[in-house]
């Protein structure tokens, strides 16, 4: 089973992702064209233009933020990359002699003036004065052995800038020698719409919303926590993708998740257990949030249950969450148990019979939020009532690490309040619409697809009508 990969779906499902807006699309080569909506990946300044018919995802790891694009007809992938260090003197053909010294020492040796004294790995070509965007970049190809004698020769592509003292950028190809040069126009192209962002404007910006949301959460008292969660109650909510028709029937049903919020006790995390046997920790007074979901995807059924904690004066959280894969009568199973008192947090995660692996993301400077405020961010915003631009750092099950979302409240009628969010610096935005109450109107996801109140009656109906699984 593809237990990561359907993890990744499932978390970005019930936090939602929507499409980017469209832009102006930059000049093109012959034979390329390039999507109307560029690429940003915000957490490095940068700005690009991806060809038609390629899907994009970014994630990060440490300090590298990492964006792959796949080309369409699967001809190749361009990976992204935003790298830190700490020698501010690197330049681009500094760090490019450093991967073609790795690749060379793993697939051949070198000889003379770098060339490869075997035949199993050779650089096709190098550029080390090419400039883009008033950006010196150095640019080379290589080509790799092929796994088999019959499979065609791999070639990686290479693309570096170094737009600040200390960031680096490095632009990947992944192809074949069969495709190399049918994606390296492709590749080329949309390297030649790349701009970069000032990391002083990026960071500036970032400190202000950071700024803003802390101040909106001074302003949060424990009575507009109870206010929130004990009018919450509980929640159904279907995911679809509407039909043409516009007829209920007709739309294709993807899951459904129920949400729970009340004011209880720690203890509560976990519903088996017996509140006579509750210990000290257990009876600490606090906020609570269950989500339970099923989400289908392909020939996968996709339970989940998750549970958070957070005391009363928000220093310390807690949170289980439970998920179960079920394929051709099989069930796979992960966990994910998170607690954190002030600064220090611990995360571990279980998978079937293999070894849990353990986190301790680091939570420093202001502006973090626990993952239960993240879940409820849209009604206490709406409660706060405060239109303006936030962002705030939290904790992401899908990356294993802290990362910056972002997020705009507007108002939109006499009755109808707009919060454009950004889960994370790299993702597009997803646009959810609340009454002045904090209850859902509908939520727009990346795809197409809604998230949008009902009943469980109405949701039971509906599921049994289309044949679907609620067993």
């Amino acid at each position: 089973m593809r237990t990561p990969a359907t993890l990744a779906t499932l978390l970005a499902c019930l936090l939602a992702l929507a499409p980017a807006a469209p832009a102006q699309v930059a000049a093109e080569a012959p034979g390329v064209r390039l999507a109307g909506a560029p690429l940003r990946v915000s957490s490095i300044g940068l700005t690009m233009h991806v060809p038609e018919g390629s899907t994009s995802q970014t994630s990060s790891f440490g300090t590298t933020i990492a964006t792959q694009i796949i080309l369409e007809d699967k001809i190749g992938i361009i990976t992204v990359q935003g790298r830190s260090s700490t020698d501010t003197d690197l330049t681009p053909v500094q760090v490019g002699d450093g991967i073609i010294e790795k690749a060379l020492g793993t697939y051949g040796k070198t000889g003379a003036a770098g060339q490869i004294a075997s035949s199993r790995a050779r650089v096709l070509s190098r550029n080390s004065s090419l400039v883009v965007a008033d950006q010196e970049m150095d640019r080379f190809y290589m080509e790799l052995p092929p796994k088999a004698d019959a499979d065609p020769a791999p070639v990686n592509g290479y693309t570096i800038a170094v737009p600040e003292p200390g960031r680096v950028v490095i632009f990947e190809l992944l192809t074949s020698a069969k495709d190399f040069e049918r994606a390296r126009a492709i590749y080329e192209t949309c390297i030649a719409t790349a701009t970069f962002a000032p990391a002083g404007d990026l960071a500036a910006k970032r400190a202000a919303t950071v700024r803003a949301g802390v101040k909106l959460f001074e302003q949060l008292t424990p009575d507009d926590y109870r206010d929130v969660f004990e009018t919450f109650g509980t929640r159904w909510e279907r995911l679809y993708r509407p039909a043409n028709t516009g007829a209920e029937v007709d739309a294709a049903e993807f899951g459904y998740r129920r949400m729970k919020a009340w004011v209880g006790r720690r203890g509560e995390l976990n519903p088996d257990k017996d509140p006579a046997k509750w210990s000290s920790t257990d009876q600490q007074p606090g906020y609570l949030l269950q989500i339970d979901a099923r989400l289908l995807e392909s020939t996968y059924v996709v339970d989940t249950q998750a549970v958070y904690f957070l005391s009363m004066n928000r220093s310390t959280e807690a949170w289980t969450v439970r998920m179960g894969i079920r394929q051709d009568g099989q069930v796979n199973r992960w966990t994910e148990t998170g607690a954190r008192t002030d600064h220090s947090m611990s995360v571990t995660t279980a998978h079937g019979s293999g070894a849990p692996t353990v986190v301790r993301p680091l939570v420093q400077g202001e502006g973090y939020i626990s993952m239960i405020e993240a879940y409820m961010l849209p009604p206490l915003l709406v409660h706060a009532g405060v239109p303006a631009d936030f962002a705030f750092y939290a904790y992401q099950s899908r990356d294993a690490a802290i990362r910056l979302r972002q997020d705009s409240l507007e108002r939109v009628g006499d009755s109808t309040w707009k919060l454009t969010s950004r889960l994370n610096e790299d993702a597009p935005p997803q646009i959810a619409y609340l009454s002045t109450e904090g209850e859902p109107i509908r939520t727009e996801l990346a795809d197409g697809r809604i998230w949008e109140p009902t009943s469980y009656n109405r949701l039971v109906k509906l599921w049994r009508d289309k044949g679907l699984p609620l067993d």
